[in-house]
């Protein structure tokens, strides 16, 4: 983002990454040194306050925007009423046919659509018919319901990591059987967001910095 502070030359830009920026710290620095500053670099601190504050005012638009775009995104998918663990683009494979059959996306087999989820792997080449269960855990994907990173607005597990305890996706979307591990194995709070490491139940913690 390109930020030019007032009685400049246009020349003079300020490049910055807002998502990387830890502006409340910086600030905080500026004003423990103004009381040490001799008057003509008050006009200079000025200016550099000036310039943190448009970023900080930049920074919470742009997280504002990221968050009704994904809240917009997660209404469409409610909406269509998703099959849990697919995502929005291949719903049109998760049409029963004329039939009520359902065909592997990659190999082509059909099977009963009652088998889809059913948490047996039908369609072992690509895992299709298990999007929302463990059961086909070498080659399938699992897609986080709730989809925050922007780069990667596709987010998915393997498959093998669905419901075995750990919260993977920022949404706890892949816990949906709320399996806690037992007790011995149960890290503290602190010892979770320690190693980022989060064990079900889950909490959203998509919009978490």
């Amino acid at each position: 983002m390109l930020i030019s502070p007032p009685d400049s030359s246009p020349s003079l830009l300020f490049c910055m990454t807002i998502s990387e920026l830890d502006l409340s710290k910086n600030e905080s620095t500026l004003q423990d040194q103004q009381a040490e500053m001799k008057p003509r670099h008050r006009k200079r601190w000025i200016r550099m306050k000036y310039v943190f504050e448009i970023l900080d005012h930049a920074k919470q638009v742009y997280q504002n925007t990221l968050q009704e775009e994904v809240l917009q995104n997660f209404a469409i998918q409610k909406k269509i009423n998703l099959l849990r663990g697919s995502r929005l683009q291949d719903t049109v494979h998760y049409k029963p046919t004329k039939e009520k059959q359902f065909k592997c996306i990659q190999s082509g087999l059909l099977i009963d659509y009652i088998k889809v989820n059913d948490d047996y792997c039908d369609c072992p080449r690509d895992g299709s018919d298990e999007p929302g269960t463990s059961a086909c855990s070498e080659n399938g994907r699992f897609y986080c319901t709730f989809h925050q990173r922007a780069s990667k607005p596709d987010a998915w597990i393997p498959s093998g990591r669905v419901n075995d305890g750990i919260c993977d996706c920022c949404d706890g979307s892949d816990e949906w059987q709320n399996i806690t591990v037992p007790a011995r194995l149960r890290f503290s709070e602190d010892d979770q967001r320690r190693f980022k490491v989060f064990q079900a139940p889950c909490t959203f913690k998509c919009f978490d910095d």
